[in-house]
């Protein structure tokens, strides 16, 4: 079995050329794959920090929510014989002088309600 010298030049051209391809091609690529790996778990990791800071200032608020509620209950607790003083009909009347005596009564009504009013 006789070799031909063209068998040992593609052998050589072979391995030359994956030599170049290796160095010059996929190891460039394949560094670039790992460092979007490498920036997608640091992401990753920094996303799931600020879930979790996230989720403590919602339930933070939450508790300032309810504690708010709980203070505008106490304030401001009006029983049902308080609200009846104050009429649920009310129309528009066009003369000035019973608009004027509404609006009188109604800021006295309001005066007996509000502890803190003028």
């Amino acid at each position: 079995m006789k070799i031909n010298i063209t068998l040992f030049f593609q052998i050589t051209n072979f391995w030359i050329t994956y030599f170049f391809l290796h160095k010059l091609l996929f190891k460039p690529i394949i560094e670039r794959f790992e460092l979007r790996k490498v920036a997608r778990e640091h992401l990753l990791k920094e996303l799931k920090k600020r879930e979790v800071v996230l989720e403590q200032k919602i339930s933070e608020k939450r508790g300032l929510l309810e504690d708010f509620r709980t203070y505008l209950k106490k304030q401001y607790h009006v029983s049902k014989y308080q609200r009846q003083a104050v009429s649920s009909d009310i129309r528009y009347v066009k003369d000035e002088e019973e608009i004027e005596h509404a609006a009188q009564d109604i800021k006295k009504i309001i005066i007996k309600q509000v502890p803190h009013a003028y």
